[in-house]
């Protein structure tokens, strides 16, 4: 994806003027997952074009909300891991081609 620093309004950006802006609200598992999606079908959302996605979220990147690093490993995201992915497996049905994960 590109980046550029150029404030907006800046000829820098209005160059860029065909790149699709996204910005999702909220990092965590659900804005996570929509941008892995977001990414998956920018071919066929965008063809051709440059997408550039912002993920805006109050909380820290990593442990977010969820995952506080100074709170208790017992209290953290009440779930198995096996129920917590980003990457959508064959059995899914979503829009879009998924796309392989890490094997855990």
């Amino acid at each position: 994806m590109p980046r550029t620093s150029a404030p907006p309004g800046s000829s820098a950006t209005s160059r860029t003027a065909a790149t699709a802006r996204v910005a999702v609200v909220g990092a965590g598992p659900t804005g996570v997952g929509v941008t892995e999606r977001l990414l998956a079908n920018a071919p066929l959302l965008a063809p051709g074009r440059p997408v550039e996605i912002v993920l805006v979220d109050p909380h820290p990147a990593g442990p977010g909300r969820v995952w506080r690093d100074g709170q208790s490993p017992l209290m953290r995201m009440n779930s198995f891991a096996k129920d917590v992915t980003l990457f959508p497996g064959p059995s899914v049905r979503c829009e879009g081609p998924p796309r392989p994960g890490p094997s855990l």
